[in-house]
C-alpha cells in the first residue's frame, strides 16, 4: 500500500478521541462524535515521560450525572501540575462504544501514567487521583491497566484478565453503615435471635 493510500484510509477512519479545547473544559456527556475527549498538556507529558511500551493508566467510573464536574475538577488539577505522574487525561463521551457493558450508566476518566512495571510508583500515583478527586465508589477499588491489556479489550468485550493493579477506595457516605447493618441482620437470620428493638421499657 502507498503512502497516499494509507494517508486516504486513515482519514477515512473514524476518530476514538479528539484533543480537548485549551482554552476551556469541555462537557464530555455532550460529545457524540468520538469516544473520548483527550486533555494533554506538553510540559506535563514531557515531565513525566516514559517508555510508551511500559504505559498504563488508572480508570475511575463515574456517574453520568457527575462527569461533567468530574472532569473539570480532574482538568484543573492536571492543568495546575497536582496530578503527579499524569501525563494526559480522557474523558468518555455520550457516543455509543462496543466496549461499554450494556446497561451500565457510568462514564470514565482515564488518568494515562508510567512506568507500568513500577507498582510502587504507580499505586501513589493512583493514591495521589484519589485524595486530590475525593473519589469514592460503590466496588470501593479502581483499576490500572497497561495499554496492552487495554488493547485486548474489555470483559464486555469477553476479556477478562484486564486490570494489572488495584487500589482500594472508599465506598459511598453512609455505605459503612449499611453494611454493618446488613451483617448483623445475617447474623440474627442464622441465630434466629429476634432484633426486635421496639420493646417498652417501664
Amino acid at each position: 500500500m502507498s503512502k497516499e493510500d494509507i494517508d486516504v484510509a486513515a482519514a477515512a477512519s473514524p476518530r476514538i478521541y479528539r484533543l480537548q479545547n485549551s482554552r476551556r473544559i469541555e462537557n464530555p456527556t455532550a460529545e457524540l462524535d468520538v469516544n473520548y475527549i483527550l486533555e494533554e498538556r506538553e510540559t506535563l507529558a514531557l515531565k513525566f515521560k516514559h517508555d510508551e511500551s511500559k504505559s498504563g493508566k488508572w480508570i475511575l467510573f463515574v456517574r453520568i450525572k457527575s462527569m461533567f464536574s468530574m472532569w473539570t475538577k480532574s482538568c484543573n488539577l492536571y492543568r495546575e501540575g497536582k496530578l503527579k505522574g499524569v501525563t494526559s487525561l480522557k474523558a468518555s463521551t455520550a457516543k455509543d462504544n462496543p466496549r461499554k457493558t450494556a446497561g451500565d450508566d457510568n462514564g470514565v476518566i482515564i488518568f494515562h501514567c508510567g512506568p507500568s512495571n513500577d507498582k510502587k510508583l504507580m499505586i501513589s500515583y493512583g493514591k495521589n487521583i484519589v485524595k486530590l478527586l475525593r473519589y469514592f465508589n460503590d466496588k470501593r477499588h479502581i483499576n490500572y491497566k497497561t495499554n496492552e491489556q487495554s488493547a485486548k479489550g474489555t470483559r464486555a468485550t469477553g476479556n477478562k484478565d484486564n486490570f494489572l493493579y488495584k487500589l482500594r477506595v472508599p465506598g459511598p457516605p453512609g455505605s459503612a453503615r449499611l453494611l454493618r447493618d446488613r451483617k448483623i441482620k445475617r447474623q440474627v437470620t442464622k441465630t434466629g435471635v429476634s432484633c426486635n428493638t421496639s420493646h417498652r421499657f417501664k
